[in-house]
């Protein structure tokens, strides 16, 4: 009888130094986890701060009393958006397509998610740069002839100039970041805790 009450406590301490070495090896992991986001998040957070702060600037093409001073409008307009595109393609190339596959297999669906969408709405900013140098380019390339063709092209530019899509999209591009941002911090502060569920 005493040596089966010996045994069972010998079972239960050995039980319980198993599962405090099992929590102390979780906490371990968890904390190395945690220093992995912790590092990603603050990288996110100067690329993140730099973008919200972005501004376009404001689009006086139309406004111009002639072709002439409408391509130099355009050209202006178009060397400040190089500026906003150039820090955009900085944010997609340096953080989300350089992520450490050891930090985004951390992601939980959502987080997975919200970087798809920053990515795909900067990639959707940029592209609608593109365009806009393409337009600037035809209008340049037509304000010295009166001919129709010159005319067409000119106006179908302008068009394209004075559209306010780019605007409305990189303005989803900024919400998409600040939202992704948010995510990336709930997730760190879960792990800071000791785990995921406590979010």
């Amino acid at each position: 009888m005493i040596a089966a009450y010996v045994t069972v406590a010998q079972m239960r301490a050995t039980d319980e130094l198993a599962e405090k070495r099992h929590h102390e090896l979780f906490g371990v992991s968890v904390r190395a986890d945690y220093l992995k986001l912790h590092r990603a998040f603050g990288e996110h957070r100067r690329f993140h701060d730099n973008v919200v702060s972005l501004t376009l600037p404001p689009n006086d093409v139309a406004d111009a009393d002639d072709v002439k001073a409408a391509s130099e409008k355009a050209l202006q307009l178009l060397v400040l958006f190089d500026e906003v595109e150039d820090a955009v393609r900085s944010y997609n190339r340096n953080f989300l397509h350089s992520m450490p596959e050891d930090v985004s297999d951390l992601f939980d669906a959502r987080l997975v998610r919200l970087k798809k969408e920053a990515e795909d709405a900067g990639l959707l900013f940029v592209k609608g740069c593109q365009s806009l140098t393409a337009a600037v380019s035809y209008f340049r390339a037509s304000r010295d002839y009166d001919d129709d063709y010159s005319k067409l092209r000119r106006e179908a530019a302008l068009n394209e100039l004075n559209a306010s899509a780019i605007y409305d999209v990189f303005d989803s591009f900024k919400a998409a970041v600040n939202d992704y941002h948010r995510a990336l911090e709930q997730l760190l502060k879960a792990y800071g805790r000791g785990g995921l569920g406590q979010a």
